[in-house]
């Protein structure tokens, strides 16, 4: 969060803009990190409280009965939480994609690798992945122990 401070002095006609790094501004900037934090806790501890403990209910059900669940919750982006009930290795290929995105937080090449190691396990049907897995062993074969994937 970026936090624009008017301050006294740069309030002043004529006066240079201050540069947020006086008193009264870095006074400002120590409350608002201070609030956001308290904010943050509060957030943090609504979802450990109210959310969390549903959504481990709703996984045990389903576990029981062998059914795929996954679930993320985004509370204070990019802080989230994710539930996935069974392993994604016991889920058919939607729900796996589904968990292996929700696990990445964000991170596409996580992603990615998680979709080759997926696909080389249990196959796939996907050009872009075929694509991918062809570069690959072609840039292994041009540089041997170089490329890892």
């Amino acid at each position: 969060m970026t936090v624009q401070f008017f301050c006294e002095k740069s309030m002043v006609a004529g006066a240079p803009a201050c540069t947020g790094q006086c008193e009264a501004c870095a006074k400002a900037s120590a409350t608002a990190e201070a609030e956001d934090a308290a904010e943050h806790g509060a957030v943090e501890k609504f979802y450990e409280s109210e959310i969390a403990p549903k959504l481990l209910q709703i996984a045990e059900l389903c576990a029981r009965k062998d059914f795929g669940f996954a679930a993320m919750v985004e509370y204070d982006p990019p802080a989230a939480e994710v539930t996935v009930s069974p392993k994604p290795s016991n889920c058919g290929p939607a729900m796996r994609i589904v968990a292996y995105a929700m696990m990445a937080e964000g991170n596409v090449d996580v992603l990615i690798k998680a979709l080759l190691k997926d696909a080389a396990e249990h196959g796939h049907s996907s050009t872009h992945l075929s694509v991918l897995q062809q570069a690959m062993a072609n840039a292994q074969a041009q540089a041997p122990g170089e490329v890892k994937h």
